[in-house]
Protein backbone atom coordinates (compact mmCIF):
# COMPACT_ATOMS: atom_id res chain seq x y z
CA UNK A 1 0.00 0.00 0.00
CA UNK A 2 1.27 3.50 -0.78
CA UNK A 3 2.27 5.95 1.96
CA UNK A 4 -0.70 8.12 1.03
CA UNK A 5 -3.03 5.15 1.42
CA UNK A 6 -1.59 4.29 4.82
CA UNK A 7 -1.99 7.86 5.99
CA UNK A 8 -5.59 7.85 4.76
CA UNK A 9 -6.38 4.68 6.70
CA UNK A 10 -4.78 6.07 9.87
CA UNK A 11 -6.68 9.33 9.62
CA UNK A 12 -9.95 7.47 9.12
CA UNK A 13 -9.47 4.91 11.87
CA UNK A 14 -7.81 6.91 14.64
CA UNK A 15 -9.50 9.68 16.62
CA UNK A 16 -8.34 13.06 15.25
CA UNK A 17 -5.69 14.71 17.45
CA UNK A 18 -7.11 18.16 16.83
CA UNK A 19 -10.77 18.53 15.93
CA UNK A 20 -11.15 21.85 14.21
CA UNK A 21 -14.02 22.42 11.87
CA UNK A 22 -16.95 20.83 10.09
CA UNK A 23 -16.26 19.55 6.61
CA UNK A 24 -18.22 21.24 3.88
CA UNK A 25 -20.18 18.06 3.17
CA UNK A 26 -21.23 17.82 6.80
CA UNK A 27 -22.23 21.46 6.94
CA UNK A 28 -24.21 21.08 3.75
CA UNK A 29 -26.05 18.11 5.22
CA UNK A 30 -27.09 20.21 8.18
CA UNK A 31 -25.13 18.21 10.76
CA UNK A 32 -23.90 20.06 13.80
CA UNK A 33 -20.18 19.45 14.25
CA UNK A 34 -18.77 20.14 17.67
CA UNK A 35 -15.20 21.00 18.50
CA UNK A 36 -12.88 20.15 21.33
CA UNK A 37 -9.26 19.75 22.33
CA UNK A 38 -7.15 16.71 21.65
CA UNK A 39 -6.41 16.12 25.30
CA UNK A 40 -10.17 15.52 25.87
CA UNK A 41 -10.75 13.57 22.64
CA UNK A 42 -8.02 11.04 23.40
CA UNK A 43 -6.57 11.73 26.82
CA UNK A 44 -4.47 8.56 26.85
CA UNK A 45 -2.71 9.49 23.65
CA UNK A 46 0.76 10.88 24.12
CA UNK A 47 2.29 13.82 22.31
CA UNK A 48 4.58 13.17 19.32
CA UNK A 49 7.67 11.39 20.60
CA UNK A 50 10.12 14.32 20.23
CA UNK A 51 7.96 16.42 22.58
CA UNK A 52 8.06 13.86 25.40
CA UNK A 53 11.79 14.23 25.95
CA UNK A 54 12.76 15.99 29.15
CA UNK A 55 13.94 19.55 29.33
CA UNK A 56 17.65 20.13 29.61
CA UNK A 57 18.45 17.95 26.58
CA UNK A 58 21.76 18.97 25.08
CA UNK A 59 21.72 21.25 22.08
CA UNK A 60 23.20 18.70 19.68
CA UNK A 61 20.29 16.31 20.23
CA UNK A 62 17.82 19.20 20.00
CA UNK A 63 19.25 20.08 16.61
CA UNK A 64 18.78 16.49 15.43
CA UNK A 65 15.22 16.44 16.74
CA UNK A 66 14.52 19.67 14.92
CA UNK A 67 15.74 18.25 11.65
CA UNK A 68 13.65 15.10 12.11
CA UNK A 69 10.51 17.08 12.95
CA UNK A 70 10.88 19.45 10.04
CA UNK A 71 11.57 16.64 7.56
CA UNK A 72 8.69 14.41 8.63
CA UNK A 73 5.68 16.32 7.42
CA UNK A 74 3.32 14.01 9.24
CA UNK A 75 4.18 15.69 12.55
CA UNK A 76 1.77 18.45 13.44
CA UNK A 77 -0.79 17.46 10.79
CA UNK A 78 -4.18 18.93 11.60
CA UNK A 79 -7.50 17.25 10.77
CA UNK A 80 -11.00 18.53 10.12
CA UNK A 81 -13.76 16.93 12.15
CA UNK A 82 -15.81 14.54 10.08
CA UNK A 83 -19.23 13.24 11.10
CA UNK A 84 -17.56 9.98 12.17
CA UNK A 85 -14.93 11.71 14.24
CA UNK A 86 -17.58 14.00 15.71
CA UNK A 87 -18.84 11.12 17.85
CA UNK A 88 -15.78 11.57 20.09
CA UNK A 89 -15.87 15.37 20.19
CA UNK A 90 -17.59 17.49 22.83
CA UNK A 91 -18.28 21.14 22.44
CA UNK A 92 -16.23 24.07 23.70
CA UNK A 93 -18.10 26.35 21.31
CA UNK A 94 -21.42 27.95 22.21
CA UNK A 95 -24.35 25.92 20.80
CA UNK A 96 -25.96 26.97 17.56
CA UNK A 97 -29.70 27.35 17.09
CA UNK A 98 -31.84 27.10 13.97
CA UNK A 99 -32.87 30.39 12.42
CA UNK A 100 -36.13 30.92 10.60
CA UNK A 101 -35.69 31.17 6.85
CA UNK A 102 -37.37 34.57 6.68
CA UNK A 103 -34.98 36.17 9.20
CA UNK A 104 -32.03 37.93 7.59
CA UNK A 105 -29.19 37.84 10.09
CA UNK A 106 -26.02 39.57 8.87
CA UNK A 107 -22.83 37.57 9.28
CA UNK A 108 -19.94 39.28 10.97
CA UNK A 109 -16.75 39.48 8.92
CA UNK A 110 -14.14 36.95 10.02
CA UNK A 111 -10.59 37.78 11.06
CA UNK A 112 -7.84 35.37 12.06
CA UNK A 113 -4.81 36.39 14.12
CA UNK A 114 -1.60 34.35 13.97
CA UNK A 115 0.72 34.55 16.98
CA UNK A 116 2.36 31.93 19.17
CA UNK A 117 1.68 33.91 22.35
CA UNK A 118 -1.90 34.37 23.58
CA UNK A 119 -3.96 33.99 26.74
CA UNK A 120 -3.20 32.56 29.30
CA UNK A 121 0.42 33.61 28.66
CA UNK A 122 1.68 36.33 31.01
CA UNK A 123 3.98 37.75 28.33
CA UNK A 124 3.00 41.24 27.21
CA UNK A 125 2.36 40.40 23.54
CA UNK A 126 -0.11 37.69 24.53
CA UNK A 127 -1.96 39.94 26.95
CA UNK A 128 -2.17 42.76 24.41
CA UNK A 129 -3.43 40.44 21.69
CA UNK A 130 -6.10 39.07 24.04
CA UNK A 131 -7.27 42.64 24.77
CA UNK A 132 -7.43 43.44 21.07
CA UNK A 133 -9.29 40.28 20.06
CA UNK A 134 -11.87 40.61 22.83
CA UNK A 135 -12.60 44.21 21.83
CA UNK A 136 -12.75 43.34 18.11
CA UNK A 137 -15.27 40.56 18.79
CA UNK A 138 -18.00 43.20 18.95
CA UNK A 139 -17.60 43.83 15.21
CA UNK A 140 -15.89 40.68 13.89
CA UNK A 141 -15.92 36.93 14.33
CA UNK A 142 -12.42 36.63 15.75
CA UNK A 143 -10.20 33.55 15.56
CA UNK A 144 -6.75 33.22 17.10
CA UNK A 145 -4.28 30.60 15.86
CA UNK A 146 -1.78 30.31 18.68
CA UNK A 147 0.59 27.97 20.49
CA UNK A 148 1.55 26.92 23.97
CA UNK A 149 2.11 29.69 26.54
CA UNK A 150 5.60 30.14 27.96
CA UNK A 151 4.34 31.47 31.30
CA UNK A 152 0.68 30.50 31.76
CA UNK A 153 -1.32 32.26 34.45
CA UNK A 154 -3.64 29.24 34.74
CA UNK A 155 -3.72 25.61 33.68
CA UNK A 156 -7.45 25.73 32.92
CA UNK A 157 -7.34 26.00 29.15
CA UNK A 158 -7.49 23.62 26.19
CA UNK A 159 -3.86 22.71 25.65
CA UNK A 160 -4.28 21.37 22.12
CA UNK A 161 -7.50 22.09 20.30
CA UNK A 162 -10.23 24.68 20.05
CA UNK A 163 -12.14 26.62 22.68
CA UNK A 164 -14.11 29.85 22.87
CA UNK A 165 -13.28 32.45 25.50
CA UNK A 166 -14.65 35.99 25.81
CA UNK A 167 -16.17 35.71 22.35
CA UNK A 168 -12.87 34.72 20.71
CA UNK A 169 -12.38 31.30 19.05
CA UNK A 170 -8.95 30.01 20.05
CA UNK A 171 -7.20 27.32 17.98
CA UNK A 172 -4.17 26.13 19.97
CA UNK A 173 -1.67 24.10 17.97
CA UNK A 174 0.89 21.49 18.97
CA UNK A 175 4.54 22.53 18.72
CA UNK A 176 7.80 22.02 20.55
CA UNK A 177 8.41 23.97 23.75
CA UNK A 178 12.05 23.57 24.72
CA UNK A 179 13.59 25.94 27.22
CA UNK A 180 14.81 29.28 25.89
CA UNK A 181 18.26 28.63 27.33
CA UNK A 182 19.02 26.33 24.42
CA UNK A 183 19.77 28.20 21.21
CA UNK A 184 18.77 25.23 19.06
CA UNK A 185 15.72 24.63 21.24
CA UNK A 186 14.51 28.21 20.67
CA UNK A 187 15.08 27.82 16.94
CA UNK A 188 13.12 24.58 16.98
CA UNK A 189 10.27 26.21 18.91
CA UNK A 190 9.79 29.07 16.45
CA UNK A 191 10.16 26.82 13.42
CA UNK A 192 7.80 24.13 14.67
CA UNK A 193 5.04 26.61 15.49
CA UNK A 194 5.39 28.28 12.09
CA UNK A 195 5.16 24.83 10.51
CA UNK A 196 2.10 23.91 12.56
CA UNK A 197 0.37 27.19 11.63
CA UNK A 198 1.14 26.59 7.96
CA UNK A 199 -0.37 23.11 8.04
CA UNK A 200 -3.42 24.35 9.94
CA UNK A 201 -4.13 27.05 7.37
CA UNK A 202 -3.71 24.56 4.54
CA UNK A 203 -6.23 22.12 6.04
CA UNK A 204 -8.82 24.34 7.70
CA UNK A 205 -12.27 24.71 6.17
CA UNK A 206 -12.51 28.27 7.44
CA UNK A 207 -12.30 31.04 4.89
CA UNK A 208 -11.31 34.22 6.69
CA UNK A 209 -12.02 37.67 5.30
CA UNK A 210 -8.87 39.03 6.92
CA UNK A 211 -5.74 37.39 8.28
CA UNK A 212 -3.50 39.33 10.67
CA UNK A 213 0.02 38.04 11.28
CA UNK A 214 2.02 39.16 14.28
CA UNK A 215 5.73 38.38 14.71
CA UNK A 216 5.97 35.67 17.36
CA UNK A 217 7.73 34.05 15.63
CA UNK A 218 8.98 36.33 12.89
CA UNK A 219 8.34 33.71 10.17
CA UNK A 220 4.55 34.02 10.52
CA UNK A 221 4.08 36.76 7.88
CA UNK A 222 5.35 34.24 5.31
CA UNK A 223 2.74 31.72 6.48
CA UNK A 224 -0.08 34.26 6.45
CA UNK A 225 0.90 35.61 3.02
CA UNK A 226 0.56 32.14 1.45
CA UNK A 227 -2.90 31.68 2.94
CA UNK A 228 -4.04 35.16 1.88
CA UNK A 229 -2.83 34.63 -1.68
CA UNK A 230 -4.55 31.24 -1.96
CA UNK A 231 -7.90 32.38 -0.50
CA UNK A 232 -7.93 36.04 -1.58
CA UNK A 233 -8.14 37.15 2.06
CA UNK A 234 -6.96 40.61 3.05
CA UNK A 235 -3.53 40.48 4.68
CA UNK A 236 -2.34 42.64 7.58
CA UNK A 237 1.23 42.30 8.88
CA UNK A 238 1.18 43.55 12.48
CA UNK A 239 4.80 44.00 13.53
CA UNK A 240 5.70 44.13 17.22
CA UNK A 241 9.35 44.06 16.13
CA UNK A 242 11.34 43.96 12.90
CA UNK A 243 13.42 40.89 12.10
CA UNK A 244 16.15 40.12 11.18
CA UNK A 245 17.08 43.72 12.07
CA UNK A 246 16.72 43.16 15.84
CA UNK A 247 18.90 40.04 15.83
CA UNK A 248 21.58 41.77 13.76
CA UNK A 249 21.48 44.89 15.94
CA UNK A 250 22.14 43.09 19.23
CA UNK A 251 24.69 40.69 17.77
CA UNK A 252 22.66 37.49 17.95
CA UNK A 253 23.36 36.87 14.27
CA UNK A 254 25.79 38.31 11.77
CA UNK A 255 24.65 39.90 8.55
CA UNK A 256 25.02 37.18 5.93
CA UNK A 257 23.39 35.65 2.87
CA UNK A 258 20.92 33.98 5.25
CA UNK A 259 19.71 37.20 6.88
CA UNK A 260 19.60 38.93 3.49
CA UNK A 261 17.50 36.09 2.08
CA UNK A 262 15.17 36.20 5.10
CA UNK A 263 14.74 39.94 4.68
CA UNK A 264 13.90 39.54 0.99
CA UNK A 265 11.28 36.90 1.76
CA UNK A 266 9.71 38.96 4.55
CA UNK A 267 9.74 42.01 2.31
CA UNK A 268 7.77 40.04 -0.29
CA UNK A 269 5.12 39.32 2.37
CA UNK A 270 5.00 42.98 3.42
CA UNK A 271 4.74 44.05 -0.23
CA UNK A 272 1.82 41.67 -0.68
CA UNK A 273 0.07 42.92 2.49
CA UNK A 274 -2.83 45.33 2.32
CA UNK A 275 -1.59 46.99 5.52
CA UNK A 276 1.66 46.89 7.47
CA UNK A 277 1.04 48.04 11.04
CA UNK A 278 3.89 49.17 13.28
CA UNK A 279 4.01 50.59 16.79
CA UNK A 280 5.78 53.90 16.23
CA UNK A 281 7.08 56.45 13.74
CA UNK A 282 10.65 55.21 14.17
CA UNK A 283 9.60 51.72 13.02
CA UNK A 284 7.73 53.20 10.06
CA UNK A 285 10.81 55.18 9.01
CA UNK A 286 12.95 52.03 9.11
CA UNK A 287 10.56 50.07 6.89
CA UNK A 288 10.11 52.87 4.37
CA UNK A 289 13.88 53.30 4.02
CA UNK A 290 16.24 50.95 2.17
CA UNK A 291 16.71 47.99 2.23
CA UNK A 292 13.03 47.39 3.13
CA UNK A 293 11.55 50.14 0.91
CA UNK A 294 7.94 49.36 1.86
CA UNK A 295 5.25 51.47 0.18
CA UNK A 296 4.38 54.29 2.62
CA UNK A 297 0.74 54.18 1.47
CA UNK A 298 0.16 50.81 3.14
CA UNK A 299 1.88 51.71 6.42
CA UNK A 300 -0.11 52.44 9.57
CA UNK A 301 1.20 53.46 13.00
CA UNK A 302 -0.87 52.14 15.91
CA UNK A 303 0.80 52.11 19.33
CA UNK A 304 0.30 49.49 22.01
CA UNK A 305 -1.85 50.43 24.99
CA UNK A 306 -2.77 49.89 28.59
CA UNK A 307 -6.12 49.48 30.30
CA UNK A 308 -6.52 52.66 32.30
CA UNK A 309 -9.53 51.21 34.13
CA UNK A 310 -7.63 48.26 35.57
CA UNK A 311 -4.40 50.19 36.16
CA UNK A 312 -4.92 53.32 38.20
CA UNK A 313 -2.50 55.37 40.31
CA UNK A 314 -2.21 54.35 43.97
CA UNK A 315 -0.64 56.69 46.49
CA UNK A 316 2.68 55.32 47.75
CA UNK A 317 1.74 55.63 51.43
CA UNK A 318 -1.37 53.50 50.82
CA UNK A 319 0.17 50.99 48.44
CA UNK A 320 0.16 47.44 49.88
CA UNK A 321 2.89 46.38 47.43
CA UNK A 322 5.39 48.75 49.04
CA UNK A 323 4.42 47.49 52.48
CA UNK A 324 4.69 43.81 51.54
CA UNK A 325 8.18 44.23 50.16
CA UNK A 326 9.53 46.55 52.82
CA UNK A 327 10.18 49.47 50.50
CA UNK A 328 9.32 52.09 53.13
CA UNK A 329 10.47 55.59 52.17
CA UNK A 330 13.00 54.39 49.60
CA UNK A 331 13.16 55.95 46.14
CA UNK A 332 12.04 52.95 44.11
CA UNK A 333 13.51 52.81 40.60
CA UNK A 334 11.66 49.99 38.84
CA UNK A 335 12.10 48.03 35.64
CA UNK A 336 9.03 45.86 35.09
CA UNK A 337 8.83 43.26 32.33
CA UNK A 338 11.07 41.16 30.15
CA UNK A 339 14.76 40.94 31.01
CA UNK A 340 16.33 40.30 27.63
CA UNK A 341 19.26 41.36 25.50
CA UNK A 342 17.51 44.41 24.06
CA UNK A 343 17.22 46.19 27.43
CA UNK A 344 20.91 46.20 28.48
CA UNK A 345 19.95 46.02 32.16
CA UNK A 346 23.53 45.09 33.03
CA UNK A 347 24.46 48.75 32.50
CA UNK A 348 21.65 49.80 34.85
CA UNK A 349 23.06 47.52 37.57
CA UNK A 350 26.46 49.10 36.94
CA UNK A 351 24.82 52.49 37.54
CA UNK A 352 23.86 51.44 41.09
CA UNK A 353 27.57 51.04 41.89
CA UNK A 354 28.56 54.57 40.89
CA UNK A 355 29.04 57.47 43.28
CA UNK A 356 26.14 59.37 41.69
CA UNK A 357 23.53 56.74 42.66
CA UNK A 358 21.48 58.07 45.63
CA UNK A 359 21.93 56.21 48.91
CA UNK A 360 18.16 56.01 49.49
CA UNK A 361 17.37 54.59 46.02
CA UNK A 362 16.78 50.92 45.27
CA UNK A 363 16.63 49.33 41.83
CA UNK A 364 13.74 46.85 41.70
CA UNK A 365 13.77 44.48 38.69
CA UNK A 366 10.36 42.81 38.30
CA UNK A 367 9.83 40.05 35.76
CA UNK A 368 11.88 37.39 34.05
CA UNK A 369 13.77 36.72 30.86
CA UNK A 370 16.77 35.23 29.11
CA UNK A 371 19.37 37.26 31.03
CA UNK A 372 17.81 37.29 34.52
CA UNK A 373 20.23 34.71 35.96
CA UNK A 374 23.20 36.68 34.66
CA UNK A 375 21.77 39.87 36.19
CA UNK A 376 21.26 38.16 39.57
CA UNK A 377 24.88 37.00 39.49
CA UNK A 378 26.04 40.48 38.52
CA UNK A 379 24.10 42.14 41.35
CA UNK A 380 25.45 39.72 43.96
CA UNK A 381 24.48 40.70 47.48
CA UNK A 382 24.06 44.42 46.72
CA UNK A 383 21.39 46.06 48.88
CA UNK A 384 20.75 48.50 46.04
CA UNK A 385 19.30 45.88 43.68
CA UNK A 386 16.32 43.57 44.25
CA UNK A 387 14.48 41.07 42.06
CA UNK A 388 10.83 40.01 41.99
CA UNK A 389 8.95 37.67 39.63
CA UNK A 390 6.23 38.73 37.20
CA UNK A 391 3.21 40.10 39.03
CA UNK A 392 -0.36 38.99 38.26
CA UNK A 393 -2.05 41.23 35.76
CA UNK A 394 -4.80 42.08 38.21
CA UNK A 395 -2.12 43.41 40.59
CA UNK A 396 -0.30 45.61 38.07
CA UNK A 397 -1.91 48.74 39.44
CA UNK A 398 -0.24 48.08 42.81
CA UNK A 399 3.14 47.00 41.48
CA UNK A 400 3.53 49.74 38.87
CA UNK A 401 2.31 52.42 41.28
CA UNK A 402 4.87 51.26 43.86
CA UNK A 403 7.67 52.89 41.85
CA UNK A 404 8.74 56.50 42.11
CA UNK A 405 10.54 56.29 38.78
CA UNK A 406 10.22 53.66 36.03
CA UNK A 407 13.06 52.72 33.71
CA UNK A 408 12.38 51.90 30.08
CA UNK A 409 15.64 50.91 28.46
CA UNK A 410 16.54 50.17 24.84
CA UNK A 411 19.73 48.78 23.32
CA UNK A 412 21.48 51.58 21.39
CA UNK A 413 21.45 49.61 18.13
CA UNK A 414 17.73 48.77 17.94
CA UNK A 415 16.35 52.20 17.12
CA UNK A 416 13.38 51.68 14.84
CA UNK A 417 13.28 47.91 15.40
CA UNK A 418 10.66 47.96 18.18
CA UNK A 419 8.79 50.17 20.66
CA UNK A 420 8.65 48.97 24.30
CA UNK A 421 5.07 48.17 25.31
CA UNK A 422 5.85 48.55 29.01
CA UNK A 423 5.70 52.34 28.62
CA UNK A 424 1.89 52.41 28.48
CA UNK A 425 1.28 50.59 31.77
CA UNK A 426 3.66 53.03 33.44
CA UNK A 427 1.75 56.00 32.03
CA UNK A 428 -1.56 54.50 33.17
CA UNK A 429 -0.15 54.13 36.69
CA UNK A 430 0.74 57.83 36.66
CA UNK A 431 4.47 57.46 37.24
CA UNK A 432 7.48 59.32 35.88
CA UNK A 433 9.75 57.65 33.31
CA UNK A 434 13.49 57.45 32.82
CA UNK A 435 13.88 56.66 29.11
CA UNK A 436 17.27 55.17 28.32
CA UNK A 437 17.13 55.35 24.54
CA UNK A 438 18.35 57.05 21.40
CA UNK A 439 16.81 60.49 20.83
CA UNK A 440 15.33 59.26 17.53
CA UNK A 441 13.11 56.65 19.19
CA UNK A 442 9.40 57.20 19.82
CA UNK A 443 10.14 56.36 23.45
CA UNK A 444 12.59 59.23 24.01
CA UNK A 445 10.50 61.68 21.98
CA UNK A 446 7.30 60.83 23.87
CA UNK A 447 8.95 61.24 27.28
CA UNK A 448 10.77 64.47 26.47
CA UNK A 449 8.02 65.97 24.30
CA UNK A 450 5.33 65.57 26.95
CA UNK A 451 7.63 66.14 29.97
CA UNK A 452 6.96 62.70 31.42
CA UNK A 453 10.33 62.36 33.11
CA UNK A 454 13.97 62.20 32.06
CA UNK A 455 16.00 60.78 29.19
CA UNK A 456 19.60 59.68 28.87
CA UNK A 457 21.67 57.90 26.22
CA UNK A 458 22.06 54.09 26.37
CA UNK A 459 25.20 52.43 27.63
CA UNK A 460 26.29 55.19 30.02
CA UNK A 461 26.05 54.05 33.64
CA UNK A 462 27.15 57.43 35.02
CA UNK A 463 24.46 59.31 33.08
CA UNK A 464 21.80 56.87 34.30
CA UNK A 465 22.86 57.32 37.94
CA UNK A 466 22.90 61.11 37.52
CA UNK A 467 19.35 61.07 36.10
CA UNK A 468 18.13 58.96 39.02
CA UNK A 469 19.79 61.39 41.45
CA UNK A 470 18.12 64.34 39.73
CA UNK A 471 14.70 62.69 39.98
CA UNK A 472 15.24 61.66 43.60
CA UNK A 473 16.12 65.23 44.51
CA UNK A 474 12.97 66.69 43.02
CA UNK A 475 9.90 64.97 44.42
CA UNK A 476 7.62 67.73 43.17
CA UNK A 477 8.70 67.24 39.56
CA UNK A 478 8.29 63.48 39.95
CA UNK A 479 4.68 64.04 40.98
CA UNK A 480 3.97 66.49 38.13
CA UNK A 481 5.47 64.15 35.54
CA UNK A 482 3.29 61.34 36.92
CA UNK A 483 0.12 63.40 36.57
CA UNK A 484 1.01 64.30 32.98
CA UNK A 485 1.67 60.62 32.30
CA UNK A 486 -1.80 59.65 33.46
CA UNK A 487 -3.43 62.37 31.34
CA UNK A 488 -1.73 61.30 28.11
CA UNK A 489 -2.46 57.64 28.85
CA UNK A 490 -6.19 58.41 28.99
CA UNK A 491 -6.10 60.58 25.88
CA UNK A 492 -3.91 58.49 23.54
CA UNK A 493 -2.94 55.10 24.93
CA UNK A 494 -6.02 53.76 26.71
CA UNK A 495 -7.17 50.35 25.52
CA UNK A 496 -10.53 51.37 23.95
CA UNK A 497 -8.92 54.33 22.19
CA UNK A 498 -6.37 52.20 20.32
CA UNK A 499 -8.45 49.07 19.73
CA UNK A 500 -11.17 51.20 18.10
CA UNK A 501 -8.52 52.58 15.76
CA UNK A 502 -7.44 49.02 14.92
CA UNK A 503 -11.04 48.03 14.23
CA UNK A 504 -11.49 51.00 11.91
CA UNK A 505 -8.31 50.06 10.03
CA UNK A 506 -9.60 46.52 9.45
CA UNK A 507 -13.01 47.77 8.29
CA UNK A 508 -11.29 49.91 5.66
CA UNK A 509 -10.15 46.70 3.97
CA UNK A 510 -13.57 45.07 3.75
CA UNK A 511 -15.80 45.25 0.66
CA UNK A 512 -18.29 48.08 0.84
CA UNK A 513 -21.12 45.87 -0.47
CA UNK A 514 -21.09 43.76 2.70
CA UNK A 515 -19.94 40.54 0.98
CA UNK A 516 -17.40 38.32 2.73
CA UNK A 517 -15.52 35.10 2.26
CA UNK A 518 -17.55 32.99 4.68
CA UNK A 519 -16.26 30.33 7.01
Amino acid sequence: MSDAGERGQKAASAPPPFCLLPTRSAAAAGERIEVRGADETNSAREAPWPLTWGRGINTAVVGILGAVILVHSRWGTQFSCTPEANQSCSSNVPPTFPIANDVDVPRLPTVAFLNRCYWPDSEATGQLLADLCIDLSQDFQVHVICGMPNSPTTDEYVHHGTETRDGVIIHRLRHSSFEKKSKFGRLLNLTSFSWAARRYLRSTEHRFDLVVSETDPFLLPLVAAKYAKRTDAKLVCYLQDIYPDVAEAIGKVKTSWLTRRLRRRLKSAYDQADRVVVLGDCMERRLIASPWSIDPAKMRVLPNWSDCQSIQPIDGSKNPFRSRHGLGDKIVVMHSGNMGLTQRLDVLIDATRTAQWPDNAVLLLVGDGAVKEALVDQAGDSDRVRFLPYQPRESLGESLSAADLHVVSMHPNITGCLCPSKLYGILAAGRAVLAIADDRTDLAQTVSGHRLGWTCPPGQAGAMAAAVAKAAGNREELAKAGRRAREIALQRYDRPVVTKQFSAMLKELLPTDGTSAGS
